[in-house]
Formats: structure tokens, C-alpha cells, sequence
């Protein structure tokens, strides 16, 4: 077993070296991360067309004016502290964390909950999405995650993943394999909660095949996305707002609340361009940030292969 880690970089990144960036201020650990992305862009040359690919359909899409090798450049030098998560949080006392965050719009979520109706928040993969998501529970804001558990998370996420309550976060998270009994139990969990004043938290951009889904383009490509998001604030009438986040200097981070946004009934796929196109802009703006688009095979990016053309099916 520990032989096996030895090859393994996670280990290397997860156990030794974040934790030992703990114990200098964040603006030199930023810096560390910065150093590593650029070496590893040095020697991932194999996968360097394949993202030049990808940029190349990005900057086509979002109207830049980058080069592709400068795009695949600042993703390259971001890619380490976009893996980081918010595990460089960790040790930080309330007032530190308060203070590396920007934070705009604010008042558009508070004025959404104030409605008393629940909010669906609707992030992205794009940024230091789990870092906002930190920031919102640590300011004690009620809110359940109806995603993917994450992997190498804080220990404060992985303390508020593990309480226990009449509606846990344990019992929200979902997985790709499960039945349709668990999927219908965690969507009227959800429900309930949002009946409660609270907020569930989705990923807008989760490529995905089957029900509940509509073709699209991300970043010039075709795809299908998920729009459970969507379908349950026309079901619930739920406010929808969007949660983006990015990485500044020094170790900080941006988060902006954009909306909110009513999903009346057939309007869904409507909405889902609302947040393409809101997405699309945050990229252009932080192009560094989009790092699963330029680097994920989920998003069609493959070493070596375009991604195969989607069908063209309307809902």
C-alpha cells in the first residue's frame, strides 16, 4: 500500500506538499503553485495539443483575442491551484478566511433568501468553486449539495459532509450509477429543504447522456448538459441564482452572484443558455480559470482525438 503511493502524484501533491504550504502565508504558497503549474506545463508536452485544441474552440466561441498557446499557458500555470481546492483554507482563523475573499452581488443571494422561497445556487467546475462553496457554509448560510461528494476536500467541508441532522448533506450527494428510487429521494430532498428556506447547490455544467438533459455548446463544443437545476426551480419555483468563483493573487479568491433568475415551466432550456452565457463571460474574463474545459476528457477533451460530434436531438 504505501509502496504504491509512491508512484502515485496525488499522494505526493495531497499529502506532503499542500499541507507543508500551510505553514507559510498564502501569497508565497500561491506563488509555489504558480512555479509548479509552470513546470508541469514543461512536461505534459504530449497533451499540449489537445488543449491547444480546445482553446482554439474556446477563444472562437468567447470572441478573445488570446493566442492558444497563451491560453493553454495560464490553464498550465492554474491547473495546481485549481487542484488545491479549498485545502488551503485549512488552519485559517474566520477573519483571514473573511479577508481572501472579494466577494460581488452579494446582496442578490441574501435578497433571494429573504423571499423565504430556498434558492438554487448554480455553480460551475470553472474557478475555485469549492472555495466559494467553503466561504458560504463557513458564514453559516443553510445550504446542501446536491453533487458529487469531492474528493480531497478541507477538513472543515469533510467535518460539515459528516454531521448528523434531520436532512444530512450525506444523504444529497449523488453518484453517477444511482437507481431511480435514490435519484427521486434526493430530489424531494431538495424540494423540502428549498420549502425551507434554504439553498441547494448544483453544478450547471455537468456533461451528462440520458433524461434530463438538452444539446448544447460549452466553449464552441457540442454537448448535453444536465439540467436538473433548471427543471427543479420550474417545479419549485425557486429562485435560481449563479455562483461564480476565481483565483486571484496572492492566494485570494473572487466570488460574483449573478441573477436571480425565474425558470417558469418549458422555459428550462432558456435558462440553461442563460448560464452558458454567463459562464462563457466569466471565462473571457478569467481565462485562466477553465481549467476542466481545456483539460477534462469529459468536456471531449482527448490526447491525441478530437471529440466525437454529438446527435442533434431537441427535447
Amino acid at each position: 500500500m504505501y509502496l504504491n503511493r509512491l508512484f502515485r502524484w496525488k499522494w505526493y501533491f495531497y499529502d506532503i506538499l499542500l499541507p507543508s504550504l500551510l505553514g507559510v502565508a498564502p501569497e508565497t504558497a500561491d506563488r509555489v503553485l504558480s512555479l509548479l503549474g509552470r513546470i508541469n506545463g514543461v512536461f505534459r508536452w504530449r497533451r499540449r495539443a489537445a488543449v491547444e485544441a480546445a482553446a482554439r474552440d474556446a477563444i472562437v466561441a468567447l470572441g478573445s483575442r488570446l493566442e492558444p498557446s497563451e491560453f493553454r499557458r495560464a490553464v498550465e500555470e492554474n491547473l495546481p491551484r485549481y487542484l488545491a481546492r479549498d485545502l488551503m483554507l485549512d488552519r485559517e482563523d474566520e477573519a483571514s478566511i473573511a479577508s481572501r475573499f472579494e466577494v460581488e452581488g452579494g446582496a442578490i443571494l441574501d435578497d433571494a433568501l429573504e423571499a423565504g422561497r430556498g434558492v438554487i445556487l448554480v455553480g460551475a467546475h470553472h474557478g475555485a468553486h469549492l472555495a466559494a462553496i467553503h466561504r458560504i457554509l463557513r458564514i453559516g448560510l443553510p445550504m446542501r449539495l446536491l453533487i458529487q461528494e469531492p474528493h480531497h476536500a478541507s477538513r472543515f467541508l469533510r467535518a460539515r459532509f459528516a454531521e448528523s441532522s434531520d436532512r444530512p448533506q450525506s444523504r444529497f450527494f449523488v453518484r453517477r450509477d444511482l437507481s431511480t428510487g435514490e435519484a427521486a429521494e434526493r430530489i424531494l430532498l431538495a424540494r423540502g429543504f428549498l420549502r425551507g428556506g434554504g439553498i441547494v447547490y448544483l453544478n450547471g455544467d455537468i456533461p451528462w447522456q440520458g433524461p434530463s438533459t438538452i444539446p448544447t455548446r460549452l466553449l464552441g463544443r457540442s454537448t448535453r448538459l444536465l439540467l436538473i437545476w433548471a427543471e427543479l426551480a420550474s417545479l419549485t419555483g425557486a429562485p435560481v441564482v449563479f455562483m461564480f468563483a476565481s483565483h486571484r493573487c496572492g492566494g485570494n479568491y473572487g466570488v460574483r452572484f449573478v441573477g436571480p433568475l425565474h425558470v417558469g415551466s418549458g422555459e428550462e432550456p432558456a435558462a440553461l443558455e442563460r448560464f452558458i452565457e454567463a459562464l462563457h463571460a466569466e471565462i473571457a474574463a478569467a481565462p485562466a480559470d477553465a481549467v476542466p474545459y481545456l483539460t477534462w476528457p469529459s468536456f471531449g477533451v482527448r490526447r491525441g482525438q478530437s471529440p466525437p460530434p454529438m446527435p442533434s436531438i431537441t427535447l
